[in-house]
């Protein structure tokens, strides 16, 4: 899967109208970039790209910029009998997939 990079909330790692390649097929790992599709009542659903920190009670879902108040982190905490849960407003957190790759894009000279 192609996912093309939209604002600069990766920045700079991630640039405007790079495309990430997305492999669904890998586990997110500590320190792995992953695709996320969040949901909110009443909100459009939408995916972004986060870095997927894991620790031992929670995994933390960061942008790149922590200073960005549209997207803050997101804390999935470790429930019994393996599942995670949202403390916060509800949403619902599904993985679309780890990056795999980077096919960086360069404006053409003209």
């Amino acid at each position: 899967m192609l996912v093309r990079a939209g604002d600069e909330s990766m920045s700079p790692e991630i640039s405007l109208n790079d495309l990430c390649v997305i492999d669904p097929s890998l586990d997110p790992v500590h320190g792995s970039i992953v695709c996320t599709q969040i949901t909110a009542p009443g909100r459009e659903t939408f995916c972004n790209l986060r870095w997927y920190l894991d620790t031992q009670d929670a995994v933390v879902l960061q942008t790149c910029r922590q200073d960005d108040p549209d997207h803050p982190p997101i804390v999935l905490v470790r429930q019994r009998g393996g599942g995670m849960r949202y403390m916060g407003t509800e949403i619902s957190v599904k993985f679309r997939g780890v990056m795999a790759g980077l096919i960086r894009s360069y404006p053409l000279p003209g």
